[in-house]
Order: C-alpha cells, then sequence, then structure tokens
C-alpha cells in the first residue's frame, strides 16, 4: 500500500476517534456513547466523517480481497 494511501487512513482514523471521544466527554447519555449523530455535526466535521468512512470502507474492501474474505 503506498504511503499517501497509509496516511490517509490513519488520518481518517484519528478524525473518527476524535469525534467519539468528543462526544463521549460531553457527556451525552450513555446509551450509545460511541454513536456520532451525523446531524449534531458541523458541516466540515460531517463531510470529513463522510470521506473518513469511505477510508475505512476502502481498507474493508482490501482486506476482503487480500484475505479472500467474503
Amino acid at each position: 500500500m503506498p504511503a499517501h494511501e497509509t496516511a490517509a487512513l490513519v488520518d481518517a482514523f484519528y478524525h473518527i476517534q476524535r469525534l467519539r471521544l468528543e462526544r463521549q466527554a460531553g457527556g451525552h447519555g450513555s446509551a450509545a456513547p460511541n454513536r456520532v449523530n451525523p446531524d449534531q455535526l458541523h458541516e466540515l466535521d460531517r463531510h470529513i466523517l463522510k470521506e473518513s468512512l469511505k477510508q475505512a470502507r476502502s481498507l474493508q474492501q482490501r482486506l476482503a480481497l487480500d484475505y479472500r474474505v467474503a
């Protein structure tokens, strides 16, 4: 995997983690502490989250092909 793809995946992971941890630190209930409601995000965070999830999907697809997992 090229270095720029790896860097994009790492950045995507850190963005998702930051959103999740901000929600937990804000005390937004305990029913679903890891759920981030996109409707409650700033437009830029929502856009970056969407791109981050695309990166995660891409990684899952690559791993499925590499390891022949359905």
